[in-house]
């Protein structure tokens, strides 16, 4: 295990490098309430996924070196490109049966048009298969009595 830093924890096990980086409270006097887990794997460029244990260090310049099965790894946390928040849910198509519609605010469907679909997607330039969806679909009933 090795921190940066910043305070992250890097750890290396059988299934890649995990950081755990600490999430603050301001609330409670900026003590840490929990930390965020995001694994690397060879999909980010680990030579290979199992690391060899007492095989880390940080260098003068703050990078984490890890050793694996397949090589040395090393990250520099200076360089790390961060997405600056949540991207918007992009809707590629409504199908409403199997017709394509295009919604506005005030649209309304009648009760027997009610087998509705949704095609979207979130753009993402790094780990897109890490993406992880949850939707929710509102609606109101307008009374016509």
């Amino acid at each position: 295990m090795r921190q940066d830093s910043r305070g992250a924890i890097y750890v290396s096990h059988n299934k890649g490098v995990s950081r755990l980086t600490p999430r603050y409270d301001d609330a409670k006097g900026g003590g840490v309430a929990g930390y965020d887990v995001n694994t690397f794997t060879t999909e980010d460029g680990l030579p290979a996924n199992e690391g060899n244990g007492g095989v880390s260090l940080v260098d003068s310049k703050g990078r984490i070196w890890i050793g694996t099965v397949g090589g040395a790894a090393v990250f520099d946390p200076s360089r790390e490109i961060t997405e600056a928040g949540a991207e918007r849910l992009y809707i590629e198509r409504a199908l409403v049966g199997d017709k394509a519609t295009v919604f506005g605010p005030s649209h309304t469907l009648p009760y027997d048009q009610n087998h509705i679909s949704f095609e979207y997607a979130l753009l993402s330039f790094a780990r897109e298969d890490g993406t992880r969806y949850r939707t929710q679909l509102s609606w109101t009933r307008k009374r016509t009595w």
